[in-house]
């Protein structure tokens, strides 16, 4: 029995995400960097869109429509879209305090080879200069 009692009272501290080696992250949208504040939106060689999405309640996309776009081709607006709907998600709409379905937009942007590398130099100086942060943090799988 004292065993038993024993193991009780080491579970909660056991419980996986609750280790001292395990970063605490704060809420951010997926594809959002705090780096990426002094780069400019587009750089020549990106591909971008509004993209306007239809939130349920809870924030989860419904639909998808490209808005204004550098992107010929239909077949990549229509991949942008399908995976907005498919993998984003955003904190819930709110009216008078209440999550509420509607309409938000976000500014896509499919970086060309000089916006990767500045995109990355800016990554590794905020870095340096934020150790405290988790690199963990801000990997979007």
């Amino acid at each position: 029995m004292k065993a038993f009692l024993a193991l009780l009272t080491i579970l909660p501290v056991s419980v996986p995400g609750a280790s001292a080696g395990t970063p605490t992250c704060p809420f951010r949208e997926p594809g959002y960097y705090p780096w990426s504040t002094d780069i400019p939106d587009v750089v020549d060689g990106d591909m971008w869109a509004w993209v306007y999405l239809d939130l349920d309640k809870t924030g989860d996309p419904l639909r998808c429509y490209i808005g204004e776009s550098n992107m010929s081709s239909p077949e990549t607006r229509s991949k942008v879209c399908r995976s907005f709907v498919n993998n984003w998600r955003a904190a819930p709409l709110r009216k008078d305090g209440k999550a509420v379905a509607g309409t938000t937009r976000r500014f896509f942007t499919v970086m060309g080879d000089r916006h990767e590398k500045l995109f990355n130099e800016a990554r590794k100086g905020w870095f340096a200069e934020h150790p405290q942060d988790s690199p963990a943090c801000y990997e979007d799988d």
